[in-house]
């Protein structure tokens, strides 16, 4: 999967200073954190059981289906985010 141009920046940047850690921000993008809020609602509902016969039905492993359709929403979060669509 191509990473979008625009991953939304650091979720909880945090500066660190050169003397500790090396100059600059360390974290997650917003782009992560949107994967794994997606992720954590996918396997919480029925969504995960849809997922999970289609991967079963494709012959493929859980995680290869949970993981890109995770990013799939989060990329879909973020250009709503740019767009500042407040509801569908």
């Amino acid at each position: 999967m191509k990473t979008p141009s625009n991953d939304g920046g650091m979720a909880f940047p945090t500066w660190f200073p050169e003397e500790h850690y090396g100059t600059g921000y360390r974290g997650m993008t917003l782009r992560d954190y949107f994967a794994g809020q997606a992720l954590c609602g996918l396997l919480s509902g029925d969504e995960y059981r849809l997922l999970k016969q289609e991967a079963d039905k494709r012959g493929l492993k859980r995680s290869t289906v949970l993981g890109p359709f995770s990013y799939n929403i989060a990329d879909a979060m973020l250009a709503a985010r740019e767009r500042k669509e407040d509801a569908p």
